[in-house]
């Protein structure tokens, strides 16, 4: 339906027609909203945005907030966008934070785009170069954020949403290298990937405790939901294993609001099963009487992707499975529900 409207042709025949602004700021809307919603979307399946950038300029407010090195800036709006004060029936917003979540679905498209481009030569000599360099991007990107958009100053939906998106593309740079390949001297892909989880679990836990979850979606455990996928592979290593329980009791305790929560960790349960590393002490409790997935599969609103990583793929994809695709979630948990049975 959205290719049917033909956006960005509509915008560019109205471009300087004074008379059509509104409408040029409604398509723009669309199309960079859709874009930014497609991205966060398609990254739940390691994908790439099935749409494309926008060409056509953005309508979102631009940040005004002093940059980092300032002292000062913006007071939050509420939704009607008056200052935001205790006595506001809205959450904080943030102007300008759209405006940034659009940068950042830049920078996620092209990072999987490299992803697909460099398949097959993953941790080579011209691909760490690349990868490097995009997360120099990110990291300068940052470093530029105004106060108010940063979520250790300006603690928000928006900042919270805003450093998970962030992470997300930290995430999609660093995931396809091995573990162990030296990014900067003295940091592995590893090292800066559970920097990444840290950051986002403890973000969801100030956000579960600030802000009511059945006012937002389930895009909200996105940022736990990619670390998850993360720290499984490292539950071994007993660093990673506290990090780990803690995800685990934030997806788990949204599940009231968040049904499929519960789908998520019966995916990791059978994740643990099949490559034989046991669910840490600290995280058990959180993976009994998860229900039945066989009962409920039907009625899972989504699929989601786990990583096509090595030690998955030769333990859960099948022999009709596409080279290099992450395996449907739903199929993982039928496989876990069988395994449940007797």
């Amino acid at each position: 339906m959205f290719h049917r409207l033909d956006v960005e042709a509509t915008y560019s025949a109205m471009r300087y027609d004074k008379a059509k602004a509104l409408e040029r700021r409604i398509l723009s809307r669309l199309a960079w909203g859709l874009f930014c919603f497609e991205s966060i979307v398609a990254h739940v399946y390691l994908e790439i945005s099935m749409l494309p950038p926008p060409t056509i300029p953005r309508h979102f407010e631009r940040p005004s907030g002093i940059f980092s090195h300032g002292s000062a800036r913006t007071p939050n709006v509420d939704m009607f966008g008056n200052r935001h004060t205790r006595q506001s029936k809205s959450p904080p917003f943030v102007p300008g934070a759209i405006h940034l979540a659009c940068d950042v679905a830049l920078m996620l498209y092209s990072s999987m785009q490299w992803n697909m481009e460099s398949e097959g030569s993953y941790g080579s000599e011209e691909d760490l170069r690349v990868r490097r360099r995009k997360l120099d991007e990110v990291r300068e990107w940052i470093g530029r954020l105004p106060l108010n958009m940063q979520y250790d100053v300006n603690f928000t939906p928006q900042t919270y949403y805003l450093s998970a998106f962030t992470n997300e593309v930290i995430i999609s740079i660093l995931r396809p290298l091995p573990p162990l390949t030296e990014i900067e001297p003295g940091t592995t892909a590893k090292a800066l990937c559970l920097s990444c989880c840290k950051i986002d679990t403890d973000n969801m836990d100030c956000f579960v405790r600030t802000y009511s979850l059945h006012d937002y979606t389930i895009l909200t455990l996105c940022g736990v939901y990619n670390s998850i996928l993360i720290l499984v592979f490292h539950m071994a290593d007993p660093a990673a294993q506290p990090l780990f329980a803690e995800a685990s009791r934030l997806i788990l305790d949204t599940s009231n609001d968040f049904p499929m929560s519960r789908f998520i960790l019966q995916s990791i349960k059978a994740m643990s099963w099949r490559l034989k590393v046991p669910l840490p002490a600290a995280a058990r409790p959180y993976y009994d009487n998860l229900g039945n997935a066989k009962e409920s599969l039907r009625h899972v609103p989504i699929s989601f992707a786990l990583p096509a990583q090595t030690p998955v793929q030769k333990v859960l994809t099948h022999s009709s499975a596409q080279k290099g695709r992450a395996e449907d979630m739903g199929t993982l948990l039928t496989k876990w529900s069988a395994m449940s049975i007797g």
